[in-house]
């Protein structure tokens, strides 16, 4: 039976399909999957995984805001520093987004702010800061959800007053930019 001729919703096993899917149904073996995930592994030596969950049912985009305005106040305000971040994310079986964040300073080195210092700064539901274990495996597990995105959080409030904005990346991706599966 050629692939063509399955069912809707059935995928023929690959020798990388683990059984697990992601939440999108592709395989997290599939070779979309792992690239993804080794390019995300690759950008950076992440420092910190972090995880956020609304306390209520947020739209993409008041949700997408609040994950900028959040690490913005990091960037600016704790660490004083332009911060690179991959975020992926998606809704949790009770409906509510989430997103996973791996982060690192730009240019590399430790996070200058305790971790539970970070974790208060998240009003909009739960928080946990933790630091990076293991790359690989923290850049698998974020890719594999609904959608995921890069970018680097520039450290002024007022964002770079340059002609052409901040001289370290482009201009925050919008909710409709994220790598969706």
């Amino acid at each position: 039976m050629s692939t063509s001729e399955l069912p809707t919703g059935v995928h023929r096993k690959s020798r990388h399909d683990t059984g697990r899917r992601t939440r999108s149904g592709r395989p997290t073996g599939s070779g979309l999957c792992r690239q993804a995930a080794e390019f995300v592994g690759d950008l950076a030596d992440w420092r910190l995984f972090i995880t956020l969950t609304f306390a209520w049912d947020a739209s993409p985009e008041a949700a997408h805001a609040a994950l900028k305005a959040f690490l913005r106040l990091i960037a600016a305000e704790h660490e004083r520093r332009h911060l690179v971040v991959s975020w992926g994310g998606g809704r949790q079986f009770k409906g509510r987004l989430h997103y996973h964040v791996l982060a690192v300073p730009y240019g590399g080195g430790d996070f200058r702010t305790d971790p539970r210092v970070l974790e208060r700064l998240w009003h909009d539901g739960d928080c946990r800061v933790e630091p990076v274990r293991d790359r690989e495996k923290a850049s698998e597990y974020l890719v594999a959800h609904e959608f995921w995105n890069v970018a680097v959080v520039c450290d002024r409030t007022m964002p770079c007053r340059r002609k052409h904005g901040c001289r370290f990346d482009r201009p925050w991706p919008s909710a409709g930019e994220n790598v969706t599966a």
